[in-house]
């Protein structure tokens, strides 16, 4: 840098500082560890957008594919292209960490799938579902908070039956949840703050001993219908929180189910 003598004081001269335009990076597929043990089949994935399809060929047997270039470890070895894992009877359990991350999870038509399951996927714009599946147990799904845009998660759970309860869980965000063609002894549906549209049985019926829905702050949307929705025991509580939410599809509640329900929160009912 120059500098220039006036009056005996050293003076600095100016120096321009240009700055480089940042070259824009795509989300970059991750690395995903597979753990089987004991009937049970652990994935864990990385802070990398993880994009992964699990779809089940037979009873107990999967079939595992990265659609977005994902590297695979079974047990700590490397394994190019799908994967295939067998005897899983138990738990599946994913956690996927950060990033914009996409699960799909397929069962195949009256056959169980596993008897329970746990999806974890961290802070980020994630997408999951789940379809055609049987548990003889809990499916618990957690997503996190969205992305720094404030885009949420999408979570679908679609023709799934249960003997325990359905847990659906989204962080703040603009999230969007449907469920559809789904039995379960009990559900819990929280989607915290944010936009969120929360849709139940739109073509085919849902039924629950009892459900417990909270769509937290911001202008929220909930519709029933036009499938059935039953709740079949105990009470049941919908509650929209702080901000002008919307419940639609009221009259696709069973006969009984009203009496069991408790609607709090909601600016517009129809």
């Amino acid at each position: 840098m120059g500098s220039v003598r006036r009056g005996g004081v050293r003076r600095e001269g100016r120096q321009t500082l240009r700055v480089e335009p940042l070259e824009r990076r795509l989300p970059m597929a991750g690395d995903v560890d597979l753990f089987v043990s004991g009937g049970n089949l652990r994935i864990v994935g990385d802070s990398a957008a993880n994009d992964i399809s699990i779809v089940q060929t037979a009873a107990g047997k999967f079939s595992i594919v990265g659609n977005d270039g994902e590297s695979f470890r079974l047990d700590g070895v490397a394994v190019a292209g799908t994967v295939s894992v067998s005897g899983i009877t138990k738990t599946i359990t994913m956690n996927l960490g950060r990033g914009n991350d996409a699960v799909s999870i397929a069962g195949l038509a009256d056959t169980v799938t596993a008897s329970r399951l746990f999806v974890f996927t961290g802070p980020g714009a994630d997408r999951v579902s789940v379809s055609s599946a049987r548990f003889n147990g809990q499916l618990s799904i957690s997503t996190g908070n969205g992305d720094s845009n404030a885009d949420g998660d999408t979570v679908s759970v679609t023709d799934v039956k249960l003997t325990g309860p359905l847990i659906v869980e989204t962080g703040a965000g603009n999230d969007s949840v449907a469920i559809d063609g789904v039995t379960a002894r009990r559900a819990g549906v929280n989607t915290a703050q944010g936009e969120d549209t929360v849709t139940i049985a739109a073509t085919s019926p849902v039924a629950f001993d009892t459900l417990l829905l909270s769509l937290g702050a911001a202008t929220d949307s909930l519709t029933i219908g036009p499938g059935t929705l039953s709740l079949s025991k105990g009470r049941s509580r919908f509650v929209g929180g702080p901000g002008d939410d919307v419940l639609a599809g009221r009259d696709s509640l069973t006969p009984g189910s009203l009496a069991r329900l408790a609607i709090d929160g909601f600016e517009g009912v129809s």
